[in-house]
């Protein structure tokens, strides 16, 4: 019944509409004679950043996906954010050209300041603001072996930012002397560029990158563009049962991003990284510098009603650097136990021209001990803690525990707890900016700014999450059926908040108004949980379908006023859905579409755009977006060569990851259109 189920389905599946053809396809399954095997290489499937050691995927404590290479390159994505929006449970919106927020399950923030990116292990994050730069990273989508998405608490094992993502982006390190080249151009002046060499010289590996990424922005008549160069080196030495590896990378540029205050043009972006690690069975080793600097370009009047206070600087200069060290030890104390333990300590230090003070430190030091025990080959116990020091907040303590079932050779059940944290970024502790340009009449606005924006005493968000999930798999292996099942507690988000005393004749009383960031209270319950299907067919047909809803409502006084006690949080769609299809003839030809579809929502917006103004709720309504791609692939020597096309937004339906306002002035504030890009593309290796 099983090899009756594979012969008819994809026939199905054509007749419904969703594969324009199958063409060779029982050519190719009568000349496949390993496709058990390729099915057990699929179970057996390992991921590393659940647990920091490498498992199989359904024993894994917590809800993974993995994107694997295969996938990267029969998408029609053309960045990281654009295959994570395809993820179950994972929220996109992209904010500017060079500027995308990202969230799992629930309170996706404009900054999207709740995930933790890591990039072949080392945290990529930028502390300044507490945020990935997505689009600033010297990794371009061709360089990316494989992504897990960890959904849910991470900071047992990975402390601060781990609150409710984690992204482990792992590169690709060709273990043959090859060559590979990408080149892209399209719509918007998009122009995309990436070049690979490697080579293995004895016990030595050797890697050189260099890449280029520019566009305008999709908004008709908008300034606004991006535009990323970068190269990298890695030098690796296998010493057999262990590798030590260097990487060193530069970055520079120019975009758009947005910050809680204002949207900002970034000019002169540098970014220097450099990692040195060792890696065996039992231990890892690491010490990591970052530096990451830009000058802020503003346009922030600082107005309250019809009244003109002063304004911010036009251009600020930021500097952000960390150091990273850590150790890691693995260790079977009997059979069927694995014990974890490990310490890192980070120094982060940001410079901002014209801040109070304008040197600003910080201190993180994190111990962790995680044990894993295996019973009777079908049940596996988890248990971790982390403990966490920062010289900003008090210690943090983040407990973990799970219990996974394996119910037969290919399900399995899993149990979970976490406790995660964000701690806050300097941007929310330590901005108190000096040179404020006063309006006539209001010189006090300049003592005002000074004492405003950072607060000092801010704690640790946090995030306490139950989840249930579900993993089989079904027809011999070519059906994957996933389900899970969240309940979230947020408590001491971090936000923006003020409060404006007027005078008289409504004129703003400077001297008894305030506006900073607070823990202000905003206690949030979340539930909600997904499903995903995904059928293969010996590596040449792949279709995947999910569906995420969610639920959250406010628990605390803080904003019963505004939204009404009980009533869910407005700013996030209740469904997320996703359908997608790729196809690989035998005769080189690919192709390929994906549907997203999410519900409409409603966005606080200060009523004219203004850093003061009274707050509405804009309304944003349901959208559907589409992408496709087809390519074909010849093979050159050794090698091969590919051409094709990457379509974004295929119809050109009027998407907006942000609702927009109109500012006072009749500038625009966010809600950029995200027209249609179409990538012509040329790629391959030797």
């Amino acid at each position: 019944m099983h090899w009756a189920m594979r012969k008819v389905l994809p026939i199905a599946l054509v007749c419904c509409g969703l594969l324009p053809a199958i063409g060779n396809a029982q050519e190719q399954e009568e000349d496949d004679d390993g496709l058990d095997d390729e099915f057990a290489l699929l179970e057996d499937e390992t991921v590393y950043s659940a647990s920091k050691h490498e498992q199989k995927i359904s024993d894994s404590p917590s809800t993974v996906t993995v994107i694997t290479r295969e996938q990267i390159e029969n998408t029609h994505c053309t960045n990281i954010t654009c295959l994570l929006r395809q993820v179950p449970e994972i929220e996109v919106r992209r904010m500017k050209p060079m500027h995308h927020s990202v969230g799992a399950r629930a309170l996706a923030s404009e900054i999207g300041d709740k995930v933790l990116l890591l990039v072949d292990g080392r945290e990529d994050n930028v502390e300044a603001f507490g945020m990935p730069f997505w689009c600033a990273m010297a990794v371009h989508i061709e360089d990316i072996e494989r992504i897990e998405v960890i959904r849910g608490p991470g900071s047992a094992l990975y402390g601060a930012n781990a609150h409710s993502l984690v992204v482990n982006v792992t590169t690709r390190s060709e273990k043959e002397n090859k060559s590979r080249v990408f080149l892209g151009f399209g719509e918007h002046s998009r122009a995309s560029l990436d070049l690979a060499v490697n080579r293995i010289i004895g016990a030595w590996r050797l890697r050189l990158n260099a890449g280029r990424e520019a566009a305008d922005s999709f908004t008709a008549g908008n300034s606004d563009k991006r535009e990323i160069n970068w190269v990298g080196l890695r030098v690796a030495r296998d010493w057999g049962s262990s590798i030590s590896r260097v990487d060193l990378s530069y970055m520079g540029g120019s975009g758009g991003v947005s910050v809680s205050l204002s949207q900002a043009e970034l000019g002169d972006i540098k970014a220097v990284r450099a990692a040195l690690s060792h890696e065996s069975d039992w231990l890892r080793a690491h010490v990591w510098y970052q530096m990451f600097s830009f000058d802020a370009m503003f346009d922030l009047p600082l107005q309250y009603g019809d009244t003109i206070l002063g304004k911010v600087p036009r251009s600020m200069y930021l500097l952000n650097q960390a150091l990273d060290t850590g150790l890691q030890i693995n260790r079977e104390l009997f059979t069927g136990n694995l014990l974890i333990g490990g310490v890192d300590y980070r120094f982060l230090s940001m410079f901002m021209e014209g801040n109070d003070p304008e040197t600003a430190l910080q201190h993180r030091l994190g111990v962790f001990v995680q044990d894993e025990q295996r019973l009777w080959d079908q049940l596996t116990l988890l248990a971790g803690l982390r403990i966490d020091y920062n010289s900003i907040t008090p210690f943090t303590v983040s407990p973990r525990a799970a219990i996974v079932w394996r119910a037969g050779e290919s399900q399995a059940l899993r149990l979970a707890f976490g406790r995660a944290f964000r701690k806050p970024s300097f941007f929310n502790t330590s901005v108190h900016l000096t040179n404020i340009i006063p309006a006539s009449g209001f010189p006090e606005v300049t003592d005002f700014m000074h004492r405003s924006i950072g607060n000092e005493d801010l704690g640790n968000e946090e995030v306490t999450s139950i989840e249930i999930g579900y993993r089989g798999r079904f027809l011999e292996g070519a059906l994957t059926i996933e389900s899970d099942a969240f309940f979230n507690w947020y408590r001491d988000v971090i936000a923006f908040t003020y409060n404006i005393v007027e005078g008289s004749l409504g004129v703003p009383d400077l001297d008894q108004s305030w506006f900073r960031f607070e823990n202000n209270g905003l206690s949030v319950n979340s539930a909600g949980g997904s499903v995903s299907l995904v059928y293969t067919l010996r590596k040449a047909l792949r279709l995947s379908a999910n569906y995420t809803f969610r639920h959250s409502w406010y628990v605390s006084e803080t904003f019963l006023d505004f939204y009404g006690k009980g009533d869910r949080v407005p700013w996030e769609p209740a469904h997320l859905f996703n359908l997608s299809g790729s196809y690989v003839f035998k005769n080189g030809l690919r192709l390929g579409a994906a549907l997203h579809l999410r519900s409409g929502f409603r966005e606080p917006w200060t009523e004219d755009g203004g850093l003061f103004g009274r707050q509405i709720l804009v309304p944003e309504p349901a959208k559907a977006m589409l992408g496709a791609y087809v390519s074909y692939r010849l093979k050159a020597g050794g090698g091969w060569v590919e051409s094709g096309v990457r379509a974004f937004d295929l119809l050109n339906a009027p998407w907006r990851d942000l609702t927009g306002v109109e500012r006072f002035d009749g500038v625009p504030v966010g809600g950029q259109t995200l027209g249609r890009l179409l990538l012509f593309f040329v790629r391959g290796e030797i």
